[in-house]
């Protein structure tokens, strides 16, 4: 009895340590990775990277892209950006269980007033694709491309309200209006930029 007494107490103990554990994560929102030690279900944070980023962008740089633009980022966006210029994330899997998509998967992120990939040529910065597709009316003006899907499609800033837009280029259909597609195609993922990172998470298949 004794014996069985000490085994219900360590059952009880690993349930209260694995539900504690469990419910801080959620609360921190942190990108986590499963692995097993010892039998038991740990968890390892997994933090949000980024590499093969562009040459560091100047607070003139910065402003010159603003200028460009006409916008003002919103200061997560720019904490972003002079921290890292493009690149691949690390954590390449956009998941919200509020949108009606399983996952986006993430390619990349456009570098702004640089570009090493193109020889630095402006048409293939952040702000030299947006004023690009603005002038080819392939984009509309309140969404600025920060970073391509794998199928080429956009992740947009939307410039007044900062949310995050999935625009969705390989679905346009030629038997409605421009203006139509515009709507259609345009899908907010995200409420702002901070929550479209907080929602990366690892691709399972790398």
């Amino acid at each position: 009895e004794f014996d069985t007494l000490i085994l219900s107490l360590v059952l009880i103990w690993i349930f209260y340590v694995f539900s504690f554990n469990l419910q801080l994560s959620k609360k921190l929102g942190l990108k986590l990775e499963q692995v097993k030690s010892n039998g038991l279900l740990l968890k390892e944070v997994v933090m949000l990277s980024f590499y093969d980023c562009d040459k560091n962008l100047s607070e003139i740089d910065f402003n010159d892209v603003e200028k460009k633009l006409e916008v003002s980022f919103p200061s997560s966006f720019k904490s972003h950006y002079f921290k890292w210029n493009g690149g691949d994330p690390n954590l390449s899997c956009f998941v919200n269980d509020n949108i009606n998509y399983d996952y986006i998967e993430i390619r990349d992120f456009i570098p702004m007033k640089y570009s090493k990939q193109f020889e630095d040529d402006p048409d293939f910065t952040l702000e030299g694709r947006a004023i690009n597709e603005w002038k080819l009316n392939e984009l509309p003006k309140n969404l600025i491309p920060f970073a391509f899907d794998w199928g080429g499609n956009y992740l947009c800033l939307e410039k007044n309200s900062w949310q995050i837009i999935y625009y969705v280029r390989d679905v346009w259909n030629e038997n409605i209006s421009r203006e139509a597609n515009f709507k259609k195609i345009s899908i907010i993922i995200a409420k702002s930029f901070d929550e479209f990172l907080n929602c990366l998470e690892e691709n399972p298949d790398d």
